[in-house]
């Protein structure tokens, strides 16, 4: 069956005025672009409303367990707090976090962004001399890792702690590797140890406006060390947007629609979702 709109006429649907994919022109940076009028203007404010929308529906599944949009935002608001608290972590810092897909990775990330920092998110993969080279170069104020990331990084910790002026480096899910770490915390002592308020991180508004710093990826390294590849709070919700306007193209539900149904699912709800890669 062919779609009942062709693309273009979808596309004009959906950014129509009044709608969520309308879209307006701004002078950003000096120059005119074309951007979503009624986009979120931070991933804190994002993050807000969807743990808000979504509370107690799945999030990310690990290992067979199920963590909702509500657990994951609990915990990342108690993190947040940490990071403030006991790290002096603030707006426009980087934070670096280099790790498998744990559960604890993505809740870092959104504690960073609960304070206006910046996620700094080298290749995990990386082998130690580029690992250091990322973290440093980034000057990350906290330095957070997994226990593979651990065992590379113990011989160089404490000048890596000074190179990159950081406050100390957490190790998530450290009962996977040997647990201990010269120079290094587990994430959940340091997070146990904490005795501070989380819903403080609520009541300090860090200000974030759309054209702030927000992430730090990096370049392949292929002919040379990475390059750190920083984009604003715009560019990175902008491709959030960008995903729920392609999964509304009549082409793209069709083909979703054939799977589901060969898989003998139903259509599902489209959530906002943020998707971490670590490699």
């Amino acid at each position: 069956m062919p779609p009942h709109r062709s693309l273009q006429q979808t596309n004009d649907l959906l950014c129509a005025p009044g709608q969520l994919h309308e879209l307006e022109t701004r002078l950003i940076d000096g120059q005119l672009l074309r951007v979503y009028k009624n986009l979120w203007p931070s991933l804190r404010v994002f993050w807000l409303w969807a743990a808000n929308e979504h509370k107690d529906a799945p999030y990310a599944v690990f290992e067979g367990q199920c963590h909702t949009f509500s657990q994951i935002f609990s915990r990342s608001l108690k993190a947040a707090a940490m990071f403030h608290d006991v790290y002096g972590v603030r707006k426009g810092d980087r934070v670096a976090i280099c790790a498998r897909n744990y559960p604890e990775y993505i809740v870092a990330f959104w504690a960073t962004h609960l304070l206006g920092a910046i996620s700094a998110l080298p290749n995990a993969w990386s082998p130690l001399l580029t690992l250091q080279h990322c973290i440093v170069h980034t000057e990350a104020k906290l330095i957070i890792v997994d226990s593979a990331r651990a065992d590379v990084l113990e011989p160089v910790a404490p000048t890596l702690l000074a190179e990159a002026g950081a406050s100390a480096i957490l190790v998530i899910e450290p009962q996977e590797g040997k647990g201990v770490w010269q120079s290094m915390t587990s994430w959940g002592d340091a997070l146990a140890a904490y005795k501070g308020d989380p819903r403080s991180v609520l009541s300090r508004d860090p200000a974030i406006v759309a054209e702030d710093d927000a992430t730090i990826l990096f370049t392949s390294g292929t002919t040379g060390m990475p390059k750190g590849v920083l984009s604003t709070q715009r560019q990175f919700l902008t491709n959030i947007l960008n995903v729920q306007g392609t999964y509304t193209q009549p082409s793209t539900i069709l083909v979703l629609e054939a799977e589901l149904a060969r898989l003998g699912t139903s259509k599902p709800k489209l959530m906002p979702f943020i998707c971490l890669c670590t490699f």
